[in-house]
């Protein structure tokens, strides 16, 4: 059963356009855009889990694509979902008796990629089945992605192993861009998308 949403499956894409290629190089993301890189070629290998940390705008969601284009050409299977979309579903799943259908799914994956994180937070059994999901693909060697408006310290969990779990890979904060460099941002932009 596919997932709803932005949940990827054999039959939908990322979007397109959301490509390391299409990514505008800043100095507040070069960290963050070799670390994707690195785990779209060699998923489950290194920096596992990934965190991207940072405010709204800043091109989180467009990494977290990228890697999944990528990891797709490569042959990977993925599944890229947002924090909202877990939610609901585990409900779902929940309401309709079919969370054995609901975890296999999100334990599945090559890559596992979870958009806006902090929405969970509070949600006290999405969290715990969250940490069983994620303590699940790492044990097996997955890759798991995830993005985060707020460092990981600030986000109010309730789980506490769910931090410690992500605790153990990588976070890379993207900070707010300055003025010259949003400017040199959509200017690159505007060189690769088509105008309509």
């Amino acid at each position: 059963k596919n997932l709803k949403s932005h949940s990827l499956s054999a039959n939908q894409d990322p979007a397109s356009h959301f490509t390391f290629e299409h990514f505008a190089k800043a100095q507040n993301s070069e960290l963050a855009r070799a670390a994707a890189v690195a785990i779209s070629e060699r998923p489950g290998e290194t920096y596992n889990p990934l965190l991207f940390s940072g405010p709204s705008g800043i091109g989180k969601t467009h990494l977290l694509n990228a890697v999944a284009n990528e990891a797709q050409k490569n042959g990977r299977a993925v599944l890229l979902t947002t924090g909202e979309d877990f939610v609901n579903d585990f409900i779902e799943a929940a309401r309709h008796r079919t969370i054995k259908e609901f975890r296999d799914a999100h334990r599945s994956p090559d890559l596992y990629i979870l958009d806006d994180i902090h929405f969970i937070c509070g949600k006290e059994k999405s969290e715990e089945n969250l940490f069983y999901t994620f303590n699940n693909l790492l044990r097996y060697g997955k890759q798991v992605v995830i993005s985060s408006n707020a460092p990981l310290q600030e986000l109010p969990f309730t789980h506490k192993k769910l931090m410690g779990s992500l605790s153990s890979g990588l976070t890379v904060t993207l900070d707010p861009l300055d003025q010259s460099s949003r400017v040199s941002i959509l200017a690159f932009k505007a060189t690769r998308l088509p105008i309509l």
